[in-house]
């Protein structure tokens, strides 16, 4: 099964297709995207925010998103399956129009 993981804005990536990330603050990290960016390697998905993570993916590309990297790690731990019992269980719990 295909899983994503929404970085932020209207963004989402496969998770498969992530190989690192981390904080984007620091210098090695501010290297990387200088080198990327020399290259066509990056994508800004900050939507005009500062960026807090860039994600390395398998195939070579830097992606810089505002959100944080504890956050985007959350989002992928997260069952699937649990989130959308809970999805489900606050539609049934939603009273009805009169």
């Amino acid at each position: 099964m295909l899983r994503f993981v929404h970085i932020g804005g209207d963004y989402y990536i496969s998770i498969d297709k992530i190989l690192s990330l981390g904080a984007a603050t620091t210098y090695s990290a501010k290297n990387m995207i200088r080198d990327a960016k020399e290259t066509g390697q990056f994508l800004n998905y900050t939507t005009g925010k500062k960026a807090r993570t860039i994600i390395l993916t398998t195939d070579g590309k830097l992606i810089a998103s505002f959100l944080g990297p504890k956050t985007i790690v959350k989002r992928i731990n997260e069952d699937p399956l649990a989130i959308e019992k809970d999805q489900e269980e606050e539609q049934e719990t939603v009273p009805p129009l009169p």
